[in-house]
């Protein structure tokens, strides 16, 4: 400290030439005054000297008795009293009323806690000038400005034998700086050259680079010296952990970079950027009006950065910078201008006006005039961001309980309900450990990165266009339990663990990541339907024995391959071939995905563009399908069981924002040959089950009377945020259809929660060709199976007796063709419509499940199945070419809907 400006000296003209335009607040920049003569501070020399011995104190280099010395001065073994002999410690010479011992540590009310004559008290830990000022970098190599130790001196080491005289000397920072222990600033001053600054401090950020503050402030250090060279001091507070690292914000990083005269992007923002080492009226040491470096050169002049107890108002210090009234970084002030100023050549993010993060800044309490604010910056004044050093927001501070934003995690792993004790859906991978100790910041960075993700899934709407016109006007954003995300529009994602440039690529990425197994939404996966639903008959005499099947009612949904040639499986849905798991020939080109987007531009009807109209069937090649950009994951799948959309209960996998039933019906694969089937099979009896045939309600146990799934709120409520719950009325696009002319919404009379109201005869017994059931006769001879006619030749006899389906004639009035039970009357009868449990039911009561993907499928409207399809049954050499459905199609100009056989 021996360097510092004289008594009457003041700033020179290379020191302002070497600083242009920049904050600076060095911990030890200093403004010496020029030169006059050898160690001259302004004094005139018997000022501190006398040539009469009993005036000088014993031991010393001709010292007057009444020149106070720092005593007792701070030693490694305590307090220790000065005696003749040991070193003049700095503050003898810098002593002037506008010095630094006198004006930055005796005056000012918070600094370093360095003892000096000027303020010679009792302070918790004491240091010395010569911890931080203990290196030999002017002047020769030896003798050296600063002493060996507190107590001696040698012919080479400490004042006045220091090394001031030296060829080419001259009193100014770029001829001799002031000795620091280690480097503060790079191959130039500070200003001077910004790629040498940015060279200096994104090491500092790295870690590769030891900076002075270093020497007390780092935990742990092994780097000599590993604490204050003359003193072994060291600081309770280990800034550098919180400063040096790869995160976004450690030191308070340079995210964007200006240019040229800029610090560069990646580097952090210097500590004398904010702090002044030596003393400031404010708490931290944080700039003044009055620092050394002079209030036109430091970008932060506070003076009110003071409380009697926390918090305290750090708003005012972070507003030096930050209140700029820009709506973003911007190379222009805004007018007019607020207090925020320019910091090595940028102009930082105004948190009120950004136009990414003033949404959650203003909910939090920040004012457009932070002054104003009710609501401080630093965690430990009641704020967000922990550090200045390092102003992350811990992710926990507003997703834990009590926080303000959508609550996601319990750090103490007492949550209730969810998947885990932590939370649910926490994990990137199924090897992630979650405890206790889990730096939450590093965990839901794997996902989000904070608020900054490179991909925003969009609020829905908050008052929707449906295409359908059933929920115009309805605010989405509320309705599907996303309307805490405003203050981002939306979510964020994209994190250290993720990769892909959309929602679905981010998920579908991580979960094939996932080992043992990756996550899929194809094959098994999450069992959502009751115990015993579907019946699937794996074991033996089973009716699936292949290899893909699980246990005994779970059903595997096949796999998507990137080709035709079903080789290589693929998780995007836009570039899919489906092929079922039981039955290869059951082969389709993806023609439909579920968007879920409320976009038009990411709504595509796959039945107006993917069923041709030339022939009415599927186009298998090249369909139109939306772009995978628009696939909205979350706004079906709460994965944080959040549970905020309307009746939503449930948690756990598969993270859903309401209740949903998978298909509780068995796969339905055409009937081969090679099966074994009873006589009349596969689908003569009410309770013939065997693969190859079709699954409806009678042969699967009536899945939907299952207290469990016997209503729409139960098996649906998912589909209804969106869908609506008017069953009858269930369609989406309104200027296209599935159904043929004359045809109408077919829901109504096949689908749970429907009413019958707009039912349609889709159904006769008297077929062309063949009959429903393996029933044969044609022209209203309606006789089971291949029995012999009661009449003994074709006639018009009442024998139907097919056990249950949907009625029947029973002996002992087979030619009368009464006593029939059920509803036989209305299915076999003209113009009238039967009900699978009597007169006036449902002729189905099927789950959406039971015909739709939720996710995409090889044929249009996310039909998983082609209900009037004999084609693959045909082909394969069924039956002699029975019709194994109830709904016979034999061409693209008949049945009930557009598909064309074989699709």
């Amino acid at each position: 400290m021996a360097l510092f400006r004289g008594g009457q000296g003041r700033p020179d003209g290379l020191f302002w030439a070497s600083f242009p335009t920049v904050a600076v607040a060095a911990m030890i920049l200093v403004f010496p005054r020029p030169a006059r003569a050898l160690h001259d501070q302004g004094y005139i020399c018997y000022t501190c000297h006398s040539l009469n011995p009993n005036d000088v104190r014993t031991g010393s280099n001709a010292i007057r008795k009444d020149q106070n010395v720092l005593s007792p001065i701070p030693t490694p073994s305590g307090s220790t009293a000065w005696s003749g002999g040991m070193p003049i410690t700095c503050d003898f010479c810098h002593k002037a009323a506008d010095d630094v011992p006198t004006q930055k540590f005796a005056l000012k009310t918070y600094n370093h806690p360095v003892r000096t004559i000027q303020d010679n008290t009792a302070v918790p830990v004491e240091i010395a000038c010569g911890d931080c000022h203990n290196g030999n970098n002017g002047g020769v190599a030896t003798p050296d400005l600063t002493p060996a130790s507190m107590t001696t001196k040698s012919a080479t080491d400490g004042y006045p034998n220091h090394d001031n005289a030296a060829t080419g000397y001259a009193h100014n920072l770029t001829s001799n700086p002031p000795h620091l222990t280690v480097p503060y600033w790079g191959a130039t001053l500070p200003g001077a050259n910004r790629s040498n600054d940015t060279t200096f401090w994104t090491n500092v950020r790295a870690g590769t680079q030891d900076i002075v503050c270093w020497v007390c402030h780092e935990s742990g250090r092994t780097t000599p010296p590993t604490r204050g060279p003359l003193t072994n001091a060291v600081s309770t507070r280990y800034v550098k952990g919180d400063y040096v690292g790869t995160d976004n914000t450690k030191g308070h990083k340079i995210r964007v970079n200006m240019g040229a005269g800029a610090l560069g992007q990646g580097s952090s923002l210097p500590c004398y950027d904010c702090h002044d080492s030596h003393g400031s009226v404010n708490r931290a040491l944080v700039l003044d009006n009055q620092s050394i470096y002079g209030s036109g050169t430091a970008a932060v002049a506070v003076t009110n950065y003071i409380g009697a107890a926390r918090p305290y108002p750090d708003r005012h210090v972070c507003a030096q910078c930050h209140d700029t009234g820009n709506t973003a970084t911007a190379t222009t002030k805004a007018i007019p201008a607020q207090a925020g100023k320019i910091v090595e050549g940028m102009y930082p993010v105004d948190p009120y006006n950004s136009a990414f993060t003033a949404a959650l800044h203003i909910s939090a309490g920040i004012a457009d005039n932070m002054a104003n604010s009710t609501k401080n910056c630093l965690t430990a004044n009641s704020g967000c961001h922990v550090s200045p050093h390092n102003p992350v927001v811990p992710c926990a501070t507003c997703h834990a309980p009590g926080g303000s934003g959508p609550i996601v995690v319990w750090p103490a792993g007492n949550a209730s309900g969810k998947a885990t004790a932590y939370g649910s859906h926490l994990s990137a991978l199924r090897s992630d450990n979650i405890t206790v100790t889990t730096d939450w910041n590093v965990q839901c960075n794997k996902c989000h990165n904070g608020h900054a993700g490179p991909v925003r899934i969009p609020m829905p709407p908050t008052s929707w266009t449906d295409p359908s016109g059933r929920l115009t006007g309805t605010n989405m954003a509320v309705q599907l339990g996303l309307d805490n995300y405003a203050v981002d529009n939306g979510i964020r994602v994209g994190g250290t663990a993720t990769s892909g440039a959309t929602e679905a690529d981010i998920c579908w990425s991580c979960h094939d990541a996932q080992t043992p197994a990756r996550v899929s939404e194809w094959g098994f996966n999450t069992k959502t339907t009751p115990t015993g639903y579907p019946v699937v008959l794996n074991t033996s005499p089973g009716n699936f024995p292949t290899t893909h099947d699980g246990t005994s009612d779970r059903v595997n949904t096949g796999h998507i391959y990137t080709d035709n040639g079903y080789a290589t499986l693929t998780s995007d849905w836009t570039a899919g071939f489906l092929m079922d798991e039981y039955d290869n020939v059951l082969k389709r080109r993806i023609a439909s995905v579920h968007s879920a987007s409320f976009d038009p531009a990411g709504q595509s009807s796959s039945v107006a563009v993917n069923i041709r109209a030339s022939d009415n069937a599927v186009e298998r090649t090249s369909p139109t399908l939306e772009n995978k950009s628009y696939i909205r994951c979350s706004y079906c799948h709460d994965v944080h069981d959040l549970n905020k959309a309307p009746n939503d209960t449930l948690s756990g996998k598969p993270f859903l924002r309401g209740t949903w039933v998978g298909n509780p019906y068995p796969p339905e694969i055409p009937p081969r040959s090679t099966y074994s089937y009873p006589t009349g099979a596969p689908r003569n009896r009410s309770y013939n089950r065997e693969r190859g045939g079709y699954f409806i309600d009678q042969n699967s146990g009536w899945p939907t009377d299952n207290p469990a799934m016997d209503t729409p709120a139960e098996t649906a409520g998912l589909c209804a945020l969106c869908h609506g719950t008017n069953v009858d009325t269930m369609k989406f696009y309104t200027g296209s259809s599935m159904w043929r002319s004359g045809m109408v919404n077919g829901h109504s009379n096949s689908t749970l929660g429907g009413t019958r109201s707009s039912a349609v005869d889709i159904f006769s017994g008297i077929r062309p060709v063949w009959s429903m059931g393996n029933q044969t006769s044609v022209g209203g001879n309606l006789c089971l199976g291949t029995r012999t006619y009661a009449c003994g030749y074709p006639c018009d006899c009442c024998q139907v007796t097919n056990a249950g389906w949907y009625g029947g004639v029973n002996p002992p009035y087979i030619d009368t063709c009464s006593g029939y039970d059920g509803d036989y009357a209305n299915w076999y009868g003209t113009g009238t419509i039967g009900g699978a449990k009597g007169t006036g039911s449902m002729a189905h009561k099927f789950s959406c499940s039971k015909c739709h993907s939720p996710h995409a499928a090889g044929l249009p409207a996310l039909l998983v199945h082609n209900c009037v399809d004999t084609v693959h049954g045909n082909q394969v050499g069924s039956m002699n070419g029975d019709a194994f459905n109830c709904h016979r199609k034999s061409s693209n100009a008949d049945g009930w809907h557009k598909l064309a056989p074989g699709q």
